[in-house]
């Protein structure tokens, strides 16, 4: 069972550099390493990388940038058919808690240099283009 917790965790990093890779790789705008680190620390100020639209105060959709969304659809698909866990050893309710590691994945992913260093090259690589 712990190994399982483990493997569900770590797929939240995983796929969240898959898809920040995809989405970086998909606009020109951010074929430099400087473009990308611009993106990377703005969307880290207040974490802005959580909300659709961090500009609109009154609706700025928490929880709905589109990588976001993504990287929490995968959790939603790992637990597709499985045995429903209301909460887990911090007493935070299960989707509440996907919901954060995917937060810290995103944070993560954004304040490693070395993916923003490393991306250019290994990600057409990687995603095949």
């Amino acid at each position: 069972a712990v190994q399982k917790i483990h493997e569900w965790k770590a797929s939240f990093g995983s796929t969240a550099i898959t898809v920040l890779m995809a989405f970086f790789t998909a606009d020109p705008d951010f074929e430099t390493q400087a473009a990308r680190k611009a993106f990377a620390d703005d969307q880290l100020e207040d974490s802005r990388f959580v909300y659709e639209n961090p500009e609109n105060d009154n609706n700025p959709g928490a929880f709905l940038s589109e990588y976001f969304l993504r990287i929490f659809a995968t959790h939603l698909n790992a637990i597709a058919g499985h045995e429903k866990v209301d909460t887990l050893d911090c007493g935070m309710m299960g989707l509440e808690t996907a919901l954060a590691l995917t937060a810290a994945a995103v944070s993560r992913v954004f304040s490693s240099d070395l993916f923003l260093t490393l991306f250019a090259g290994r990600a057409r690589a990687y995603l095949g283009v």
